[in-house]
């Protein structure tokens, strides 16, 4: 009985976390290699919010939602050296 009831407990919290909850799953995109840094803000001081992504490509993406739809700009940022990018955060500036 005991097992019952933890399995209809974690049956009722994943169930209500993942659709109740109102979260849904979107794949942006990606780069050459797999993504490492993560970061989201108004990068072109515009007040935007867009997110960025640190691929291991050593490019930084930007990732914009208009319409509907998602869409990925190559920024070009990064040292082929470098093999990845390391650290990533959007700066606020008036």
């Amino acid at each position: 009985m005991k097992r019952f009831v933890f399995l209809v407990l974690l049956f009722m919290v994943l169930f209500s976390s993942r659709v109740l909850a109102g979260w849904t799953q979107v794949d942006l995109g990606s780069g050459g290699n797999g993504m490492n840094q993560v970061a989201v803000g108004s990068g072109r001081s515009d007040g935007v919010m867009r997110v960025y992504g640190g691929n291991c490509d050593t490019h930084i993406y930007e990732f914009a939602y208009s319409g509907g739809i998602w869409t990925k700009t190559d920024l070009n940022f990064g040292e082929a050296s470098a093999g990845r990018t390391w650290t990533l955060a959007v700066q606020y500036k008036r």
